[in-house]
């Protein structure tokens, strides 16, 4: 049997990537094989959608505290080297 690969959301936009960290949908990974711009993969999900919509329409109401520590969690996540990036030998 065939695995049945998820429908994902990708964005490079960090700021979009901690507001929705922050209001509860979990980053599935993180490509940051390119040193200048990471892709941030969530879920495809109707829900989903209409929060990123909210977000770019302005009307979606999140914690400024919230998204800030969501930004430290993904920046670390990023330098850190949890994402995809290869290694070197």
């Amino acid at each position: 049997m065939e695995k049945k690969e998820l429908p994902l959301v990708k964005t490079t936009d960090l700021n979009l990537a901690s507001t929705l960290l922050s209001i509860g949908f979990e980053i599935l990974t993180i490509d940051n094989r390119n040193p200048k711009r990471a892709n941030f993969y969530f879920k495809k999900t109707p829900l989903l959608l209409q929060k990123i919509e909210s977000y770019w329409n302005r009307e979606l109401k999140v914690s400024p505290l919230d998204i800030f520590n969501s930004r430290k969690e993904i920046l670390g996540r990023v330098f850190g080297n949890e994402g995809l990036k290869e290694r070197q030998s």
